[in-house]
């Protein structure tokens, strides 16, 4: 993305605030890191997500979306699941796992 600019992603099952899993990609960058480029990062990975969902989970209805934290070092990348039942969550946390992975091919 930026020369010098590195991050490190990783695959977390959160809640949402009603309960329900929440599958997430969790994006870190080092202390001082501009939020742009966190964001731009959690952007780039939102939209992999977005193809992956599209080539791997066509009949998946789950919603992406990016949070931000409250420093300016981290972002999520998060997928709103339809149902939340344990098969679901773990197609989505195998989805995510696969979009991190081909982050760190490429």
């Amino acid at each position: 993305m930026t020369a010098g600019y590195h991050h490190r992603t990783e695959v977390v099952l959160g809640n949402s605030t009603y309960g329900t899993p929440e599958p997430r990609l969790v994006i870190t960058a080092a202390r001082r890191t501009h939020h742009r480029l966190v964001r731009a990062a959690a952007y780039r990975l939102a939209a992999e997500v977005e193809v992956f969902t599209l080539k791997h989970a066509a009949t998946d209805t789950w919603c992406v979306r990016v949070e931000h934290g409250r420093s300016d070092e981290t972002a999520w990348v998060v997928l709103e699941l339809a149902e939340g039942d344990a098969a679901e969550t773990q197609r989505a946390l195998d989805l995510l796992h696969a979009v991190a992975e081909d982050e760190v091919a490429s």
